[in-house]
């Protein structure tokens, strides 16, 4: 799996993976404290989603938002995470089941700062073409005004985007 991870692993995995949200409700997991089962969205997948878009090409902030929303999600990382859906679904005790799309970035909890709240929750996503629709649109809250107003009022924030401040996406 290179698009997913199920929560309970993502402890385990490294940081810039997960993020640090889902990499320490992964430490918790660990430490058998009861959190709800789930599955992150790594990275990697949004990478694939930036390159199989060609994103780069987009030099505007206001138009990057706007075409991750257009964008569609490759085959694969749509394939895995539909897969992480299912198996979420079908381990359920009440099927279906809600889920929360929420961002886990890498640069979202940093010394010098804390993106807490700054990028877009999706709540009570009921199927995989709402899930995928809202992986996109919580992707695209990192171009939000809110989210470029913070970064302007930290300007000694590393690189931005947050998908730039990892170096093993």
């Amino acid at each position: 799996m290179l698009y997913t991870v199920p929560l309970k692993k993502a402890g385990q995995s490294a940081i810039q993976l997960v993020g640090s949200k889902a990499w320490h409700l992964g430490r918790l997991i660990q430490a058998d404290i009861r959190i709800p089962d789930g599955f992150v969205v790594t990275s990697q997948a949004l990478e694939r989603f930036r390159h199989g878009n060609d994103l780069a090409r987009i030099t505007g902030e206001d138009e990057i938002g706007r075409e991750i929303l257009r964008a569609s999600m490759p085959a694969d990382v749509a394939a895995e995470i539909a897969a992480a859906y299912q198996f979420l679904q079908t381990s359920a005790k009440q099927p279906p089941c809600p889920v929360a799309v929420r961002s886990s970035s890498s640069a979202e909890d940093l010394p010098e700062s804390s993106f807490a709240g700054q990028y877009d929750t999706i709540l009570n996503v009921r199927s995989a073409a709402q899930l995928e629709e809202s992986i996109k649109r919580c992707w695209a809250s990192m171009y939000s005004p809110q989210v470029k107003q913070y970064v302007r009022q930290k300007e000694s924030l590393p690189r931005f985007p947050p998908w730039q401040c990892s170096s093993s996406k």
